[in-house]
């Protein structure tokens, strides 16, 4: 169910924000619903923005300084010889500042780290996105099997109602058994119909993945009860570096190193040279200027930025190592609860449902011959009701634990080294190998598949 599960392949460029998506209608899968996520999520587009924002940046930062024009007129208006403009001086100077030291590349560095820090952010994002995607995509699919069971349960309390009518005919019975049945109707449909509450509800968060307040589509498709195998933790542990959280701080630090270096280069003063014309009225003569100017580092070498670009290279060092073992413990959390949840289905799907149904069977069939009490019939149902719904819960959080652990990996859980990915650089990323590695395991939804008893449907 989660995106390593029931995703089909499909082309990357399908799901990029901004590419032409309609409202989703009809059958429902996970590809779709990720393709309107990433197409029309709000998120991604401040994300979209704040890339073309560290572009401008990057474009700023280089461009070379503009040139200044200086214009000057000495010796006017004073008095005796310099009354009037007879002995004006006119000076005409342009002048350009060059920066030394390599300033202006150091400064692409910097804006280019930046550029490349968003660009992972907006992929790390992306990721976020469908797995937010994933998450309501199995809310939705428990919520639907949640209405499947409930209307099951009360089927069965209906036929449970018109055997104990049938034995109340044959005076094998008491009212009391049939207001007992009456009651737990009335019950399970009170129950039936918050179930359905309840997935108007989770339709509703799923199309707000995509933007949309009103959902379109008819139901979603998809197995929720399919597990996958699951690689060793060490394995796992191992892939986690080259998930999109840890690989994020690979452009953190090189923005880092970039801001360090244009800090330590600015110290450097830069040169100002000019040239330029003068006219003196008096003796009627032009001459040429040619000059520099240049900073002396006495006070200012910038010594106080170098100390801040180094503080925050070293503060991102320690951070990254913060998320690095935060990562590692929540990766063994989720490995372990994942552990847990795959043994307890299966041991349901094998064991305990089996042994339910075979319950239920058998009592009412007990109850029909009059072996059995209307109380005995209704605990079997009770108790079958309790394991299918705790198989729905046990199934829904596998699957919230198996997408938490591609969440960390970039990556589904069953990815190899043999998935192909092609060699452009740009599918290389995690956001890349999350969309490329998606496998399509179950594409008929379980939703069909039923064991309540054929009694149940007379």
């Amino acid at each position: 169910m989660t995106l390593g599960v029931i995703l089909a392949p499909f082309s990357v460029q399908a799901l990029e924000p901004g590419a032409p998506n309609d409202e989703p209608t009809g059958i429902l899968t996970l590809a779709r619903a990720s393709a309107a996520a990433l197409a029309g999520s709000p998120a991604l587009e401040g994300f979209s923005w704040e890339l073309r924002a560290s572009e401008a940046r990057l474009l700023q930062a280089g461009l070379r300084p503009n040139p200044t024009f200086d214009a000057q007129l000495e010796d006017v208006g004073g008095s005796g010889p310099f009354r009037g403009t007879e002995q004006a001086q006119t000076t005409l100077q342009l002048s350009q500042l060059i920066e030394l030291g390599g300033k202006r590349t150091a400064r692409l560095g910097a804006a280019a780290a930046g550029r490349d820090l968003m660009e992972r952010k907006y992929e790390v994002k992306r990721v976020d996105v469908l797995a937010e995607v994933t998450e309501k995509f199995i809310s939705l699919l428990a919520a639907q099997h949640e209405v499947s069971l409930t209307r099951e349960t009360t089927l069965l309390a209906e036929a449970a109602l018109r055997t104990v009518r049938e034995r109340l005919q044959a005076g094998k019975a008491s009212a009391i058994e049939e207001k007992k049945a009456l009651v737990a109707i009335s019950r399970h449909r009170i129950n039936e119909e918050h179930a359905q509450h309840e997935l108007a509800a989770a339709r509703a968060r799923m199309a707000a993945t995509w933007a949309s307040t009103s959902p379109a589509f008819d139901r979603a498709d998809g197995s929720l009860f399919s597990r996958v195998p699951v690689a060793p933790f060490e394995e796992l542990a191992a892939r986690l570096a080259a998930g999109p959280e840890l690989a994020r701080w690979d452009s953190e630090r090189q923005l880092r190193v970039a801001e360090e270096r244009l800090a330590d280069i600015r110290r450097i003063p830069d040169l100002t040279v000019g040239a330029g014309i003068r006219r003196t009225e008096g003796p009627d003569v032009s001459t040429f200027l040619l000059g520099f100017k240049i900073g002396l580092p006495v006070f200012d070498r910038n010594q106080g930025h170098r100390v801040e670009a180094q503080a925050r290279k070293y503060a991102t060092a320690a951070d990254e190592r913060t998320t690095a073992i935060r990562l590692q413990t929540v990766l063994f959390i989720f490995y372990q609860e994942l552990g847990h949840a795959g043994t307890a289905l299966e041991s349901l799907e094998s064991e305990i449902v089996p042994l339910a149904t075979s319950a239920l069977t058998l009592s009412e069939q007990g109850f029909r011959s009059g072996r059995l009490s209307y109380l005995e019939l209704l605990d079997a149902q009770r108790t079958f009701v309790d394991v299918r719904r705790e198989r729905i819960e046990v199934a829904t959080t596998y699957q919230l634990f198996l997408l938490g652990i591609e969440r960390l990996l970039g990556e589904p859980v069953h990815n190899t080294s043999t998935t192909p990915v092609p060699d452009s650089k740009e599918a290389a990323t995690s956001y890349q190998r999350f969309v490329l590695g998606m496998k399509r395991r179950l594409a008929v939804s379980d939703l069909n598949t039923s064991s309540v008893p054929d009694s149940a449907h007379r």
